[in-house]
């Protein structure tokens, strides 16, 4: 049995270690929680919400499923031997031509696929930060309120509705909670009513080409932001620096778009690629050189750096920086699995709201049909 001094002694050889590992976990669940909540949409045994006219912002319909890739059994097979083949070409290029031509090709290819997700991301923390700033219902003192953008005005619900019998209660300013109790000036309550509008304004931005293309989207000065700091955090991790953090963003980045993009279509399918991987990852990592030589040689956003307690240098040297790694995949893959459970969930939670109502036909006969619950998102209410 070992020594109390033995533990002691391991225990503090291990304690500079432990914000680094706090560091890793936490790294590891963010994109994986934020990831799984981002990739719910409305489940198809929930009925499409009823339009709300107090809210002219909601133009458009919002609450189309999201169509996301499906990996089927076949995908889960082949996933391993694809990414040993892909593995192995990264090895002998790195050995052949150098890392330094290849971290070339790939920097253009993760620059394009960065625009993307990182704008993506940067996106979704803004309207966060909006719904929390700015929401279209909140809680406060025991009542639930509305926001009323086009009247600039904020009442109180009773069981869902407005009172019409002239008790009426309302709020001036568009400011949640204790916030709308701030005491502002009429033309600062103006200028946040308008800065809410200029907000959640939409765009139709059109663009057309005889024969080539004709489409049409939507934009919001959120999008047109996000897309700026997107390229503006790109174009310097590119031409400028690479820091470890800024590496990681567009990893959090890569990680969360992933989760919203594709998800095994079966639980024995999310279990049959973990399982594969799991192997995969046994022989990539401790029975051949090849992962910890592409990891290491590829200064793209493929994996997480975690800063290590320094290392004393050789003969006096300066302190030697180290960063442990961890691969995206070993986020992703889990992610999918997690994302797919939470979205399971949901589908499971409305069919259990589902009631059968029974109707009488004007011939006289008498059918029975579902009734689902109204779909309810969870952006922009506090």
């Amino acid at each position: 049995m070992p020594s109390l001094d033995y533990l002691l002694a391991i225990a503090s050889q291990t304690r500079p270690m432990i914000p680094m590992y706090i560091h890793l976990l936490a790294s590891a669940l963010f994109p994986i929680v934020t990831g799984a909540y981002a990739s719910l949409s409305r489940p198809s045994t929930a009925a499409k919400p009823a339009k709300d006219h107090f809210d002219d912002e909601d133009d458009e319909d919002d609450d189309t499923p999201t169509q996301m890739e499906g990996l089927s059994p076949r995908d889960a097979i082949v996933f391993p031997v694809t990414a040993g083949l892909v593995l192995a070409g990264l090895y002998w290029a790195i050995k052949r031509y150098g890392a330094k031509v290849i971290n070339l090709v790939f920097g253009y290819y993760f620059a394009g696929v960065g625009l993307f997700s990182v704008g993506k991301i940067v996106n979704d923390w803004l309207s966060l930060g909006l719904g929390v700033v700015f929401p279209g219902y909140y809680a406060w003192r025991g009542r639930v309120w509305r926001v009323e953008t086009s009247q600039r005005k904020v009442v109180a619900l009773f069981d869902g509705q407005e009172r019409q019998d002239g008790m009426r209660e309302s709020r001036e300013g568009p400011l949640p909670g204790w916030l709308g109790n701030l005491g502002l000036s009429n033309t600062m309550t103006e200028r946040l009513w308008s800065l809410r509008a200029l907000s959640r304004q939409k765009y139709s931005v059109k663009l057309y080409a005889k024969n080539v293309v004709d489409s049409r989207t939507l934009l919001t000065a959120l999008n047109v932001i996000s897309a700026i700091a997107g390229t503006g955090i790109i174009a310097y991790n590119h031409f400028i620096d690479k820091p470890w953090w800024l590496t990681n963003l567009q990893g959090f980045a890569v990680s969360y778009s992933a989760m919203q993009l594709m998800s095994p279509t079966t639980f024995a399918t999310g279990s049959l690629i973990l399982g594969g991987l799991f192997f995969y990852d046994i022989w990539a990592v401790f029975f051949t050189p090849l992962m910890v030589t592409v990891a290491k040689n590829l200064d793209q956003p493929i994996k997480l750096l975690f800063p290590r307690p320094d290392e004393p240098g050789k003969d006096g040297a300066d302190p030697v920086k180290s960063y442990s790694m961890l691969g995206l995949g070993d986020i992703v893959l889990p992610g999918l699995v997690i994302g797919l459970a939470l979205r399971f969930d949901l589908h499971m939670y409305y069919l259990r709201k589902q009631r059968s109502a029974t109707k009488t036909t004007e011939t006289g006969e008498t059918t029975t049909e579902v009734v689902k619950a109204e779909y309810t998102t969870a952006t922009g209410l506090f």
